[in-house]
């Protein structure tokens, strides 16, 4: 098990954790969505947000685990990858494909904690007197996009290079 791999049973524990404590907190009716002042604007059941949230939760992990293996199952010549020839040729397409997983991985570690947090945020303001989406919410938007930039210069920087 890498350090990717680590860092997402921890989050998928702390899915749990988050699900186990405030389940029992929150009201029937949820806020669940908000404008851009973070006031709420839209509603659902307790039990219908819990389940878009494990929904989602079981879709990014479902990304995870099955886009590599997806990937190495393509033929060749449609995979679009920087120095493509030089990565898939059969001494590397190992190695390649390895990195594509560690990469996935990350990046869906990554997308969890950005999740984490927005639910975070939801719970809280749903257990305020004033039901209002905390002013961190564009800076946690801004920081994942950032991260995103960052992750994707990364990836194609590793795969830019003709040497491992």
């Amino acid at each position: 098990m890498n350090k990717y791999q680590i860092v997402l049973v921890i989050l998928l524990m702390l899915i749990v954790v988050q699900f186990a404590y405030y389940y029992p907190k929150l009201p029937e009716t949820i806020a669940s969505h908000f404008d851009g002042a973070g006031n709420p604007n839209g509603c659902m059941s307790k039990s219908g947000f819990f389940m878009t949230y494990a929904l989602i939760v079981i879709l990014i992990m479902t990304a995870y685990l099955l886009l590599p293996k997806l990937i190495s199952r393509i033929p060749a010549q449609l995979i679009n990858l920087p120095n493509k020839d030089y990565w898939l040729a059969p001494e590397r397409r190992e190695e390649a494909f390895q990195k594509i997983q560690d990469f996935t991985t990350e990046f869906s570690d990554a997308l969890l904690v950005f999740l984490i947090t927005v639910m975070q945020l939801v719970f809280k303001a749903n257990l305020s007197k004033k039901i209002i989406l905390s002013s961190a919410m564009p800076y946690l938007l801004i920081a994942f996009f950032a991260y995103t930039i960052l992750w994707l210069l990364r990836f194609f920087r590793t795969f830019k290079s003709a040497r491992p």
